[in-house]
């Protein structure tokens, strides 16, 4: 009973919370998000990837292959909010031109990266090849 009143009186006192919170105030419920630590969120987001592999065999084998980086590129993510050391990926080369770091509040122990529009691909002539070709002659 004692352990059983403890954890209700912590309540939303989690260390996992702000990662919740931060996604309930700020990402739509459709768009996807990743975390190391997806248990808390992922119960209440349901658009939630975990990277750990605990629950995603595909994540555990890129995980155990040190790929996981490559594992969240392939993926429509939108979002990677997790604890502050998640920042650190936004240092990796192939991951930063892919995802930018939206803040790193140590003091929360929160960090969020988004991933980057992309860029419209321009042919040698400079034009967007991304919209129509002007077909007028």
């Amino acid at each position: 009973i004692g352990l059983d009143a403890r954890i209700y009186a912590n309540g939303r006192k989690h260390m996992h919370f702000q990662v919740v919170n931060w996604v309930n105030a700020n990402v739509p419920e459709e768009t996807w998000v990743a975390a190391t630590q997806t248990g808390t969120l992922g119960y209440y987001h349901d658009h939630t990837i975990n990277l750990d592999g605990k629950v995603d065999p595909k994540a555990f084998e890129y995980r155990r292959q040190n790929r996981i980086h490559e594992y969240v590129l392939q993926r429509n993510v939108q979002y990677i909010v997790d604890w502050s050391g998640i920042a650190e990926w936004a240092k990796r080369p192939e991951f930063a031109r892919n995802y930018e770091l939206l803040f790193n509040d140590r003091a929360r122990n929160l960090a969020v990266l988004q991933r980057r529009a992309p860029e419209p691909s321009r042919d040698r002539k400079g034009a967007d090849a991304t919209k129509a070709p002007d077909t007028r002659w």
